[in-house]
């Protein structure tokens, strides 16, 4: 393995996004006074908003319009009351607060960064994805954050990866795909983008989903510290 620069996915790879999103919602949900049921508007609210993320993928929507469409959907859903642009920016403001860092994720970046050039490349929304990272401990190791609503493009395009190597020749011109690793939960984007990038994968399955797609990861973890015995 000669890989110089590693491609990190950032939410639920790196940063634990269940809980960010969890805790969101929910004061979001306080702050409009609205009685908040975890059971019931959680999962609601997901399912909502993945409809919207996997368009994404497929390239039918913009990301822009997933801010408030998602929201205009709940608030149908609920046959609520709020406006679902004021709603949609105090649950932005609320997941931009949201850093927490998986279990072992600090411990691995430490022990990679002093060999490895680190990068995140998120499908996430600009103005959240800067704050949680800035607001992390381990955001200071990251030689780049590419962040797909910045660029105008999502994963698993293989154009936002051409961005990716097009940039890193900036300050690294003798870089090659093969020196690239892709690294990330998500069989969907993060390793059909690599893959169709032609970069390597690691597909991060910390939950021990199967594999029930016809992608082939180059790399498969259960645990952030797998990665840790691969690389170093």
């Amino acid at each position: 393995m000669n890989y110089t620069h590693l491609i990190f996915d950032l939410d639920e790879t790196l940063l634990d996004f269940k809980k960010t999103e969890r805790v969101a919602l929910s004061k979001t949900m306080h702050d409009y006074n609205i009685p908040y049921d975890e059971t019931f508007h959680l999962p609601l609210y997901k399912k909502i908003n993945k409809v919207l993320w996997d368009d994404l993928e497929k390239g039918l929507i913009k990301q822009e319009e997933i801010k408030i469409r998602r929201f205009i959907d709940y608030k149908d859903a609920l046959n609520a009351h709020f406006s679902p642009v004021d709603f949609a920016e105090s649950f932005m403001n609320h997941l931009g607060n949201g850093s927490y860092l998986l279990d072992g994720a600090e411990s691995l970046i430490n022990s990679l960064a002093p060999h490895y050039q680190l990068i995140i490349l998120t499908n996430g929304l600009t103005a959240v994805q800067k704050s949680r990272v800035g607001a992390s401990p381990i955001g200071d190791y990251f030689e780049h954050l590419f962040i797909s609503e910045e660029i105008g493009i999502a994963k698993p395009n293989p154009k936002l990866f051409d961005h990716v190597m097009t940039q890193l020749k900036m300050t690294h011109p003798e870089i090659k795909k093969s020196q690239c690793l892709m690294i990330g939960d998500s069989l969907t984007s993060d390793i059909q983008g690599g893959i169709n990038a032609g970069i390597d994968t690691c597909w991060v399955n910390l939950h021990g989903k199967a594999n029930t797609s016809t992608l082939s990861p180059t790399y498969t973890i259960t645990s952030l510290l797998d990665l840790k015995a691969l690389f170093l």
